[in-house]
């Protein structure tokens, strides 16, 4: 009798200690990892493709828009330099020829055959970037081009990238006529196969001053701002 007493005692202990397991083990129906970060639906290609960037926060806006370009990283990667006239005002670019040849060489193709001349910035992001060059004008222009190295510059305030029209798959889908300008440093970029290819070495004010025009739906200036001409700088 004390034989089958110790018994069902140990069975008891080993059925609640089975019980607590699988109680520790379930997970809560709230348990998911929430972000409460701010995400922006932003196209940076085809109007039909969107991706999901995190945009900075309203902090690190603030600080930064109207910021002056910092010069001293890249200034001696510069080998050519172009200008675009805009509406608005000259914007000088300097390009970085030797750490994104292939893209440089396609963007100063597209110059010198005055592709760029009459076009506009059609997508503008507060706190992220300015999008132009389309030659339909609403996002969907323009083909697929090979792509450079990643890694060596960065998504900072100032600097350009191609578009891309893939949401999965950008560094497969580099336009070879859309372009952006960011306005703030979205090193989030970085990794996803957005490659700077030059940056503004004059007139980020007139940059800064096209992100503040009124938009519609998708981003979509009201007035776009108009590309009059692009051409080298002798």
């Amino acid at each position: 009798m004390e034989g089958m007493k110790k018994l069902l005692s140990f069975a008891l202990i080993v059925f609640c200690s089975i019980a607590l397991v699988s109680c520790g083990a379930k997970e809560p129906e709230n348990s998911k990892l929430i972000s409460t970060q701010e995400n922006k639906d932003v196209t940076v290609g085809s109007s039909l493709d969107r991706i999901n960037i995190e945009k900075p926060g309203e902090t690190t806006i603030n600080n930064q828009v109207g910021k002056p370009i910092e010069q001293t990283n890249n200034s001696d990667k510069i080998t050519v330099t172009a200008i675009i006239q805009t509406n608005m005002g000259l914007i000088e670019i300097g390009l970085y020829g030797n750490d994104a040849p292939l893209t440089v060489a396609n963007f100063l193709q597209k110059v010198n055959d005055f592709k760029y001349n009459g076009l506009t910035f059609h997508r503008i992001v507060q706190g992220f970037v300015i999008q132009g060059g389309d030659p339909l004008g609403n996002g969907s222009g323009g083909e697929k081009m090979a792509v450079d190295p990643m890694g060596k510059n960065n998504n900072k305030r100032g600097s350009l990238a191609m578009a891309s029209s893939d949401q999965n798959y950008p560094i497969s889908h580099q336009s070879d006529m859309q372009f952006f300008v960011n306005l703030v440093d979205n090193t989030s970029l970085d990794g996803m196969g957005f490659i700077p290819f030059g940056e503004v070495t004059s007139g980020m004010e007139v940059v800064d001053k096209m992100a503040k025009v009124q938009t519609g739906d998708n981003d979509k200036p009201l007035e776009p701002p108009i590309i009059e001409r692009a051409y080298l700088k002798k």
